[in-house]
């Protein structure tokens, strides 16, 4: 018991700064910038992402060290992936102005986000094999 209350401060702590730097700053600062046409378009994606983000860090403060811990990294980096991809609609962004139509190519900039999270993912993969090989290494009491 004396372990899980820190734990549980520590991941309710840390939610909630992430939801602040992730939403709440972003979302107030957008809503000065952008007009509302836009911003309507953008804050369910802000939402969702702070969403994933706050949920992946809480649960993996509370299971840290432990495989659950590591598969949760692994789930977080796959969760990240689709979600970028789904956001930047394919690295490719189009929008209506003043009756121009522009056309946003970011697949080079999705491509380096996508394989920033790949590697997070193969970090992920990789503690948990060492997590599991610190275990079959110790002598059995």
């Amino acid at each position: 018991m004396r372990k899980i209350v820190p734990r549980v401060f520590r991941a309710a702590f840390l939610g909630l700064i992430e939801y602040f730097l992730i939403y709440v700053i972003p979302s107030s600062i957008l809503s000065g910038i952008l007009p509302a046409t836009v911003l309507k378009d953008v804050e369910p994606l802000l939402s969702a992402f702070a969403t994933i983000l706050v949920f992946f860090t809480v649960v993996a403060q509370l299971s840290a060290e432990t495989i659950l811990g590591h598969a949760l990294s692994v789930a977080k980096a796959l969760t990240l992936i689709a979600f970028l991809i789904y956001a930047f609609n394919g690295g490719v962004l189009t929008a209506e102005v003043m009756g121009i139509h522009i056309l946003l190519d970011f697949r080079a900039y999705l491509g380096m986000l996508i394989t920033v999270e790949l590697l997070a993912l193969a970090r992920g993969v990789l503690q948990a094999i060492s997590l599991l090989s610190e275990k079959v290494e110790q002598p059995a009491v």
